[in-house]
């Protein structure tokens, strides 16, 4: 139990708040701007080389305050990089996952994957809403990230290769999570639970799941809970709309140490419609039989049971994982989101960078300026980091400033000078963000 008590009781400042453990370390993790409720994985002094998340892609609804309070809901996997001698000298890691919000401006829901990166200074943040998967339709996806030969990551999104990171000391791992993000919990509800999955990979290149004495939760705000130390909403009472809940699956292996299978993270009613769960099958009959070796067929009738799986059950998905070539050709991109207009792209850029825990009408609004241009025509290296869909003809719009701005992934606290955030056209979708030293 943690406690704050005061003598002088004309000021009302006492209160008790309590620390709960779920194994034999704790790994709540504080954020004055979110609440991050997860599993969270520590393999100690045994090196790890890559982390393998899968869920599926649920219905998220938000109802009327998410007009006008902050309302992202990311869930993800995280890795925290170490260098080549397993020591931890730098604030850097990785962050990649499935994003939602509703953009009160324009009406619109989006829902995509993204994965985002921090080091040296810099935050680099990609949309990935090329490469399918950006529907709430009950599929389930996987989310990959694997050591390269450069020290450095490269991410995989249902075993495609959609980017590499470059701000990271070395590709080892020692600490990763599976969480859910939300800055105000009363702004959504879930359809059904997330249910995540985690695997990491040793140096013999084996994927295992946690051990259970590897593992540990991080719940800050629990339904039915005492308050935690570390929940920014301690004084909204634990109770819906304000909570989450979890439940943790197990498997036992012979002559192994009890296995960690999922952690299952729900959040009750927040006063929206109710939405249904869906889980629409893919198609099997892809178009190419085979592409770059492996079988198409199976590869999606896999996907739909348990990725992790398909490594070793689909012909040829291995050997073209480790070749890091196009190996899924059946991912099929989302229905697009209506055109906007630079003036909207400012104000989304807005909207994004606002402090995460003001409601929108009291944020700061950063000066900046827009330009709007061809993916072709943009000066290089912006243009390599672009991954617009369609031709290099497509418009995008260019977003910069030189305000001060708090970062972009969930459970980074830095803050940084300068920004510039590239918007599809077409979809409104934020293709690649930049804050800090080392922007294009």
């Amino acid at each position: 139990r943690v406690s704050n008590c005061v003598t002088d009781w004309s000021i009302d400042d006492w209160y008790q708040r309590w620390r709960l453990r779920y194994s034999a370390w704790h790994c709540d993790r504080y954020s004055n701007s979110r609440l991050l409720t997860g599993l969270c994985v520590d393999t100690g002094s045994q090196p790890m080389f890559g982390a393998f998340g899968t869920w599926r892609n649920v219905g998220i609804s938000f109802g009327a305050d998410a007009a006008t309070l902050p309302n992202t809901v990311n869930n993800f996997l995280e890795v925290s990089s170490r260098n080549g001698q397993n020591g931890d000298d730098a604030a850097d890691g990785v962050e990649f996952g499935l994003h939602a919000s509703y953009n009160a401006d324009e009406g619109v829901q989006e829902y995509f994957p993204y994965w985002v990166e921090w080091g040296q200074g810099t935050e680099e943040y990609h949309g990935l809403s090329g490469v399918g998967g950006g529907d709430a339709n009950g599929r389930v996806h996987s989310y990959i990230v694997l050591a390269n030969d450069s020290g450095e990551w490269d991410i995989l999104y249902d075993f495609n290769t959609v980017g590499t990171t470059q701000l990271q000391e070395g590709a080892q791992l020692s600490h990763t999570y599976a969480n859910m993000s939300a800055v105000y919990p009363n702004t959504f509800t879930l359809a059904e639970p997330f249910e995540n999955r985690v695997r990491v990979i040793d140096g013999n290149q084996q994927w295992r799941r946690p051990y259970l004495g590897e593992t540990s939760r991080s719940e800050p705000k629990s339904c039915g809970a005492l308050p935690t130390d570390v929940d920014p909403l301690w004084d909204e009472f634990n109770l819906a709309p304000w909570c989450m809940t979890t439940s943790q699956g197990t498997v036992s292996v012979p002559d192994l140490p009890l296995q960690v299978d999922y952690l299952r993270i729900g959040k009750p009613n927040a006063g929206a419609a109710k939405i249904a769960s869906r889980a629409d099958p893919r198609r099997v009959d892809p178009a190419a039989p085979s592409v770059n070796g492996v079988d198409q067929k199976s590869l999606q009738q896999c996907l739909d049971a348990d990725p992790y799986q398909c490594l070793g059950s689909v012909r040829g998905l291995r050997e073209c994982v480790s070749k890091r070539a196009i190996c899924n050709a059946g991912l099929e991109p989302a229905d697009p989101a209506k055109d906007i207009t630079a003036k909207q792209a400012a104000s989304a850029a807005r909207q994004l960078i606002a402090p995460r825990t003001k409601p929108r009408a009291a944020a700061a609004e950063p000066a900046m300026s827009v330009r709007t241009s061809p993916v072709a025509r943009l000066p290089q290296p912006l243009r390599g980091q672009i991954d617009a869909p369609g031709s290099a003809e497509r418009e995008v719009h260019v977003v910069t400033g030189d305000g001060t701005v708090d970062g972009l992934s969930t459970d980074q606290p830095d803050r940084y000078a300068g920004f510039t955030m590239v918007y599809d056209s077409q979809t409104g979708v934020l293709l690649y963000a930049c804050l800090g030293k080392r922007c294009p």
